[in-house]
């Protein structure tokens, strides 16, 4: 019999089974050695989707030491084509790991007729019986009120499905971080990604005020998850010590998803915070020029993830002095929690001339530390397995330059306890021109969370059809369009300018946002304003700007980077996209978690659990809620 071992971490794309004649594949032996060794009490199995669009069913496997064995049947095989694989581990306290590779019937293994197999009768006779108690209790309701009447025919509905063996039933929800509890271990069948276009402040043509679209990089990281996430500072920041010119610079390292970062100063004590705008201020690394006045300055960083979480790093205080000490300090080790069996690292980071490093550790209660001899105990990030005895221990580091000068590390705890991360499907969209998307009072295409309504790009993908699409239903007129040269007519104030290639809006004088300039609802108010713009409906530019003497400046003005523009097309543009990259995507039984790395709003729809589903439907009916 022909097989194949593949590790579990990184399955193939395609498997190909059958052909039991020549030389395909008739056993496929998955390796779990990287899952069993961090969790020994997962019970493995393996669910196959047979090309024939059955629902997922357990295949007949066992266990080779560490290897999952699936013997490949002729049940397994009776349709050729295209179907998919997901080994699925699970232990106490409801973890739950999951690796998925689509299957590909090349030749079937027995004759394409036959009794289905055995596990797929078993499921289907699972769901019958869940429909024929459902069909029961909508019996028990036919005199209840028009809900629960609406409600009985949502079910029958449902019912009806099940028995023609069309077990998917198909959910839609909507928001910028979605969670479901009633999903199955399913491909997301539909999602929509929405663009917004915001600026921080009121624009002038004097005080420009950038526009900031979502995935500006041209990328949209998509994600699904068991669980939600959370954030790990790995490295905190030191405090800053200085002359009045010195570069002070503040350091934070963390984990998490699509993290963004904000530092935050006091000026006094603490009593209030105000947010930086030193370089660097939302990044993981700020620096400034110190000043006298910094001295005592209370400084933080607040670190947010694609769902909101958000935490603090320790507070640093800076000192503005005499001297500038030979090493400085600029990332402290952080508080490291692992389990037994697991690696905890710490590191740190300093400037200075020929540093050498030397951690140490302290037992709990201790008052004497000790040099360690773990790996890396002489550079600047040391690891080491993780041991039961060592829970509470602390661990700083020691840092010598070439002249004898030492500077001592704050110290962290090691916790030793189990660390469940999610389990993830991810994947990385492409937006070649960025999602943008502009305020409007009426006729948006999405509602943020704030009742805002938006007309946004969108890119949307169809499971169904197998497709993927960006619909830009806006412009982003910026220095690198071609304009025509700029005139007045002689009752105007304004100057007007059309693109090379004209661009339409969706109604003369449309809502939008600009850089330099307010957004013109009508005629009379670019007109009468300085300072405003407008787009006629032929898509002409209209800017009262009283400090433009000519066209000359007028064109400058508009090639500067200083100048952008966003507004509703006329007619939408649509761009083929590739549908693989959402393939990937999958949700989790029961609960999944679904965001973006541009926290754009987002409408998904899923595949939700049989039975969870009637489960959820009868306790609304019995409510009488529905």
């Amino acid at each position: 019999m022909n097989s194949v071992t593949y590790d579990v971490t990184r399955l193939p794309s395609v498997l190909t089974v059958g052909r039991q004649t020549e030389t395909g594949v008739m056993a496929v032996r998955i390796d779990c050695t990287g899952w069993l060794t961090f969790w020994p009490n997962l019970t493995l199995r393996l669910f196959v989707t047979a090309p024939n669009g059955v629902a997922a069913y357990p295949a007949k496997t066992h266990m080779d030491g560490k290897v999952l064995v699936w013997d490949v049947s002729g049940a397994d095989t009776m349709t050729a084509g295209k179907g998919s694989l997901e080994v699925v581990g699970e232990a106490p306290g409801k973890r739950k790991l999951s690796a998925v590779t689509e299957i590909n019937v090349l030749r079937t293994t027995t004759a394409t007729t036959g009794e289905p197999p055995e596990q797929i009768k078993t499921w289907f006779e699972e769901v019958k019986e869940a429909a024929d108690t459902a069909t029961a209790a909508m019996a028990g309701v036919a005199t209840a009120t028009a809900n629960a009447n609406a409600a009985a025919d949502r079910a029958n509905s449902v019912a009806a499905d099940m028995d023609a063996a069309t077990p998917a039933i198909v959910q839609s929800v909507s928001g910028n971080v979605i969670t479901v509890s009633d999903s199955a271990d399913r491909k997301l069948r539909k999602v929509m990604l929405y663009g917004k276009t915001t600026q921080n402040g009121t624009p002038t043509p004097d005080a420009p005020v950038a526009l900031v679209s979502l995935a500006e990089n041209g990328k949209v990281g998509v994600v699904t998850a068991d669980k939600t996430p959370t954030i790990t500072i790995t490295g905190q920041p030191a405090a800053p010590i200085g002359t009045q010119g010195d570069t002070f610079t503040f350091k934070v390292q963390a984990e998490g998803e699509y993290l963004s970062y904000q530092w935050v100063y006091s000026t006094n004590g603490g009593a209030g915070w105000v947010n930086s705008t030193q370089s660097g201020n939302n990044t993981s690394t700020m620096t400034m020029t110190a000043r006298p006045y910094h001295n005592g300055y209370p400084y933080y960083c607040e670190i947010t993830d694609a769902y909101g979480n958000t935490v603090r790093t320790n507070t640093v205080v800076a000192t503005v002095g005499d001297t500038t000490p030979a090493i400085q300090l600029i990332l402290n080790p952080a508080d490291v929690t692992a389990p037994v069996g697991g690696i905890a690292v710490f590191r740190t980071e300093a400037i200075g001339t020929g540093l050498t490093y030397q951690w140490q550790w302290q037992e709990i209660n201790g008052s004497n530390w000790s040099d360690s001899s773990q790996t890396g105990n002489k550079t600047p990030v040391f690891s080491m397995p993780v041991e039961s005895h060592r829970n509470g221990y602390k661990y700083r580091c020691v840092i010598t330059d070439a002249n004898g000068n030492t500077v001592t590390t704050d110290m962290a705890t090691l916790t030793v306890g189990d660390v469940v991360k999610p389990v993830t499907f991810r994947t990385i969209v492409n937006a070649p021109n960025g999602l943008n998307g502009v305020p409007v009072t009426s006729g948006g295409n999405y509602t943020d969370k704030n009742g805002q309504q938006w007309v946004g790009d969108s890119i949307a993908y169809d499971a169904d059809v197998g497709t993927a699409k960006l619909k830009q239903l806006t412009v982003r007129l910026a220095g690198e369009t071609a304009f025509n040269t700029p005139y007045k007519n002689s009752t105007e104030v304004m100057w007007r300018v059309s693109p090379v290639s004209a661009v339409k809006p969706n109604v003369g004088y449309p809502a939008g946002v600009c850089s330099k300039y307010i957004i013109a609802r009508s005629y009379d108010d670019v007109q009468k304003k300085n300072g405003y713009i407008g787009i006629n409906v032929n898509g002409e530019l209209l800017i009262r700007d009283d400090s433009l003497t000519d066209a000359a400046a007028v064109t400058a003005m508009l090639t500067s980077g200083d100048f952008e523009l966003v507004y509703p097309l006329a007619e939408p543009v649509e761009t083929e996209l590739s549908a693989d990259q959402f393939a990937v995507l999958r949700n989790f039984y029961p609960t999944t978690v679904m965001y973006n790395s541009e926290r754009a709003h987002m409408a998904v729809s899923y595949v939700a659990d049989t039975k969870l589903y009637i489960n959820g439907l009868m306790g609304v009916i019995e409510n009488g809620t529905y």
